[in-house]
């Protein structure tokens, strides 16, 4: 049992989408991570799935400090599926001025989202959302019900665009070139 003052413990765990189900810091590989929103309740020392606040928190702790173009997705959603091919154009353009990429999972098998990693070349980080009450809490923050959506994070963690373009739409780049003060 992880003994803590306070009622939880704030956890997140780290998989690595290669070798899944074994925990290892990001630092150390090269390959695309899977974090998992989860917290240790300190009482039981169980493992309980976040809330959707403070998995949306820890996403924005994450990534503070960094400027994010992000992405609502699915293994299941056909437009998902095509706006991956489009997001190597902006990664080829941003790559050196400082635009990271997350995405966002929901209701995806972990083996297909490998998979999916793998041929559309997703760098960046990859969050899992296991809990509706979790997308829902995110989706309200969004104003944005839709999948996929896409959405801008400025360095401070702000939502910068609560729904920005679409990589295939050109508009996307002036947004990012925008949150980037290019």
């Amino acid at each position: 049992m992880i003994k803590s003052i306070y009622r939880y413990t704030f956890l997140m765990i780290l998989v690595n989408t290669i070798h899944l189900g074994q925990a290892q810091e990001y630092s150390k590989s090269d390959s695309p991570q899977l974090y998992l929103l989860m917290t240790v309740d300190s009482l039981s020392g169980e493992l309980i799935d976040l809330d959707g606040e403070a998995a949306w928190n820890s996403i924005i702790t994450a990534n503070r400090g960094k400027a994010i173009y992000a992405n609502l997705c699915g293994t299941w959603c056909k437009g998902c599926m095509k706006s991956f091919s489009d997001v190597k154009a902006h990664r080829e353009r941003f790559e050196d001025k400082g635009l990271n990429y997350i995405y966002i999972w929901y209701k995806s098998d972990s083996k297909e989202i490998e998979v999916l990693i793998e041929k559309y070349q997703l760098s960046g980080k990859h969050y899992f959302l296991k809990t509706e009450e979790q997308l829902k809490y995110i989706q309200n923050k969004l104003n944005n019900e839709g999948f996929p959506a896409y959405f801008l994070l400025d360095k401070k963690g702000n939502i910068f665009k609560k729904v920005a373009a679409f990589p295939s739409n050109p508009e996307s780049f002036e947004q990012i070139e925008d949150l980037l003060g290019l």
